[in-house]
């Protein structure tokens, strides 16, 4: 409860009900009641909520409503309406699973947003894991500006799942790197190593934005290969490619005629588009070969300094 000071938190009991199946599945249906915390000049309340809890073997499953959070502070107030939360792992151990967030309507002094979702999932394929983030809002106002339908989604797939519940290990035993022994920095190390020799890609596979002038589309992707041997040799192993459409009236009309002109687009009825691709070498701009020697000579460099780090010498960042 609140102390003398009128700071602290004031919450009711959580509550509910439960059942055990002959399956092994446990199931709770809770309710929380109002909740409020003061402290340093601010302010939460959450209004009273409720939601469902379903535990079996090593999968956990999680949903809970709250219709409405405000919070107060250094004179802004910030106000949630409808937030649901999804949590469905497999895999406790393994974090293998999705999470999910959706808010209705998001308000403060200088924004109003509607239909925001935050999400996450993790999956595994034999010893192949993937990931995907992805944000989004239906409505996003400020100030003079209005957005529509804005999406960014980001994958990390292909990775080596060995080499990162190796490193996860690591960073759970030290506090996120803080303190390594000597034995705890060479395991770190092999498994950064073994995930790149073994292959991942990166990549924005959707970014995209309307508004009442024009829309966005853009798209980015980073894949490197597995190597052919222990060491890692990123010149031939590194691919990249990625593309942008401008339509309506984003681009001023003299931006539009330079970067047609320039070369790094093409022109569109309605816009712009441009690309670019990176394999074995070679760079290109919409189509066109550019000048790849300094970043081939990059990339070069950064193998000789990996490769020497992860064999134990401490070397420094080439420039």
């Amino acid at each position: 409860d609140l102390g003398p000071s009128g700071e602290g938190l004031r919450a009711g009991r959580l509550s509910g009900t439960g059942s055990a199946g002959y399956d092994g599945v446990l199931r709770s249906d809770m309710r929380l009641p109002e909740m409020q915390f003061k402290g340093k000049g601010q302010s939460l309340v959450a209004a009273a909520s409720s939601g469902t809890l379903v535990v079996g073997g090593s999968a956990v499953k999680l949903g809970w409503n709250m219709p409405r959070m405000v919070l107060r502070g250094s004179g802004e107030v910030l106000q949630a309406e409808q937030l649901n939360l999804h949590f469905d792992v497999q895999n406790h151990a393994t974090g293998m699973g999705a999470l999910a967030l959706d808010v209705a309507t998001l308000k403060g002094a200088s924004f109003n947003a509607r239909g925001l979702h935050l999400s996450t999932e993790t999956w595994q394929r034999a010893d192949r894991m993937d990931m995907r983030l992805t944000q989004s809002v239906k409505e996003l106002r400020a100030a003079d500006m209005a957005v529509e339908d804005v999406v960014l989604q980001a994958d990390v797939t292909n990775l080596h799942a060995p080499s990162v519940n190796s490193a996860r290990e690591v960073l759970s035993a030290t506090c996120g790197l803080r303190s390594l022994t000597p034995g705890q920095r060479e395991k770190m190390r092999d498994a950064v190593q073994a995930l790149l020799v073994s292959g991942v890609s990166v990549g924005i596979t959707k970014l995209q934005a309307r508004t009442r002038d024009g829309s966005l589309d853009a798209d980015v992707a980073l894949t490197v290969a597995p190597a052919k041997a222990r060491e890692l040799q990123l010149a031939e192993q590194l691919s990249s490619q990625g593309s942008i459409q401008i339509r309506g009236g984003l681009m001023p009309p003299d931006q539009k005629e330079f970067a047609v002109s320039s070369g790094y687009a093409t022109a569109l009825p309605d816009g712009v588009k441009a690309g670019f691709d990176y394999r074995d070498g070679v760079l290109k701009f919409n189509q066109k070969t550019a000048d790849s020697a300094l970043l081939n000579l990059g990339l070069q460099r950064l193998d000789m300094w990996l490769n020497a780090f992860f064999s134990g010498q401490n070397l420094e960042l080439p420039q």
